[in-house]
């Protein structure tokens, strides 16, 4: 019996300082973009950023901030498809063919068409 508890303790031990390591050392890509008007190149402060994966599930979704910046971290690896929209605007979309690597910092400027409205 105590050598069934000491073998436990062991495996569960290791456990732990697997999962500890696996989560300090995941690697972190920061993607930044700051969104403007394609014809005044003004930022766009309403604008929101839709993250989806290979299934088109939606993974995240970030707004931008009072300078037009979008902003977000992201675990992993993976190929993403990056949907940013405002109202009054037409849609940017963003796809990767190719993986996010490890460890990356990305940032864009995302210009929007406005959208123009028959009279």
């Amino acid at each position: 019996m105590k050598t069934l508890k000491k073998n436990l303790k062991t495996i569960l031990m290791t456990f732990c300082l697997t999962v500890m390591y696996s989560l300090a050392n995941a690697q972190t890509n920061k993607i930044q973009y700051v969104v403007k008007d394609e014809k005044t190149s003004d930022t766009i402060k309403n604008a929101k950023l839709t993250l989806r994966n290979l299934n088109n599930e939606v993974v995240k979704t970030q707004e931008a901030d009072a300078t037009g910046l979008i902003a977000l971290e992201l675990t992993g690896s993976g190929k993403y498809t990056f949907t940013i929209s405002a109202s009054g605007y037409e849609d940017a979309l963003i796809s990767y063919s190719s993986q996010i690597k490890e460890g990356l910092f990305f940032k864009d400027v995302v210009k929007l068409k406005p959208i123009v409205k028959n009279e």
